[in-house]
């Protein structure tokens, strides 16, 4: 996964930033703490940073959504789904500390979020 930014800096000083991964179109990444929107649904990741796994929760309860991790260098480290249920526990406990990117994918949307592991 490429990951840039038209600044060329991943969130410094702002909690989004645009970017195009893989040319597929932009995508917002949230640096920070809150609440995020895929497929027209409110969700939130929480805790960030985190020590051992974070948490997905949306709104409603959503179906066919991927949950892929990426660390610094781009590559997948984690993948899972969601299907019929408004959250996911996302474990992290067998990465190293450092950043990651969590993306949330399904067919007509995606998100990302950069999740800091301590």
């Amino acid at each position: 996964m490429d990951i840039t930014s038209p600044s060329g800096a991943l969130c410094p000083g702002t909690s989004n930033v645009e970017i195009d991964v893989q040319n597929t179109g932009v995508t917002t990444i949230d640096c920070g703490v809150g609440i995020q929107t895929l497929l027209g649904q409110e969700y939130r990741v929480y805790p960030n940073p985190t020590r051992d796994r974070v948490m997905i929760e949306f709104n409603e309860s959503i179906s066919d959504l991927q949950i892929d991790v990426y660390d610094a260098l781009g590559s997948l480290v984690i993948q899972r789904s969601i299907n019929g249920s408004n959250r996911a526990e996302v474990d992290l406990s067998s990465l190293a500390k450092g950043y990651y990117m969590l993306k949330l994918s399904s067919a007509s949307d995606q998100s990302l979020t950069r999740i800091v592991l301590q």
